[in-house]
């Protein structure tokens, strides 16, 4: 069995997809969006394949923060359940953070869940570093962000809509702004150090839903390390 990792292609949504269902059963997943996504300027996603056959794949993209630093957001890995533990998840982190550094990203990141040991291991592999505190991840379909807030428009795997931004420290979560969705999708996302969060007042006043905890891993100084990025042909094989 010889494994490649190669850059995605639209042609790769069905098989992303397959794997979507394996990993996240629970979850409504859509060859359109996946297609959309992988076309989105700014992206690079990923794909380990066998004879064509996707068994794994990783999506990233760019995005720029308040302060204006490029970060090279690591934003869904999945393996197919039947070729874990063989290294293609650490294969496609390093594929997706070399693709990264090609565009100029100051830092890499990603967004897990704090019961997530085998992501952590795998990014803790690739060099990435968790920081410190947890947070927790809200969801809103109503349009209602807190007020102080800048918003960012993001298409990924699993949904295209914005994501709230800002010093959280100085929002006031108890007062909030309506924000219009028009062109946008129809999903707002937001990361919340979990200290900053009080009882149910995100649910009360912005009507987001949590989806759980997580923690941020981080790979900072990709624009000044000097190691040159590989090709996938070059990628050993399993």
């Amino acid at each position: 069995m010889s494994i490649e990792i190669n850059l995605a292609t639209v042609r790769h949504a069905p098989g992303i997809v397959a794997v979507q269902r394996l990993a996240w059963p629970d979850e409504t997943v859509d060859v359109a969006q996946v297609r959309a996504a992988i076309a989105a300027p700014g992206h690079a996603a990923w794909v380990a394949l066998d004879a064509g056959l996707v068994l794994g794949f990783v999506d990233g993209f760019l995005t720029c923060s308040p302060a204006g630093t490029r970060r090279w957001e690591v934003d869904l890995l999945a393996v197919h359940p039947g070729y874990l533990r063989q290294g293609l998840g650490r294969r496609l982190v390093q594929a997706s953070t070399d693709a990264g550094r090609q565009m100029g990203a100051s830092l890499a990141r990603a967004l897990i869940a704090v019961e997530n040991v085998a992501s952590q291991r795998t990014f803790a592999r690739c060099a990435y570093q968790p920081e410190p505190g947890t947070c927790e991840l809200y969801v809103s379909s109503r349009g209602w962000l807190p007020r102080g807030l800048h918003t960012l428009p993001v298409v990924t795997f699993n949904y295209t809509g914005l994501w709230a931004e800002g010093a959280w420290a100085s929002v006031a979560l108890d007062a909030a702004q309506m924000v219009c969705l028009d062109g946008y999708g129809d999903l707002i996302g937001a990361v919340i150090p979990t200290e900053h969060v009080r009882g149910r007042q995100v649910e009360r006043v912005w009507g987001a839903e949590r989806v759980g905890r997580y923690r941020w891993w981080v790979l900072e100084g990709l624009a000044f390390r000097a190691r040159v990025p590989r090709s996938a042909a070059k990628f050993e094989t399993l």
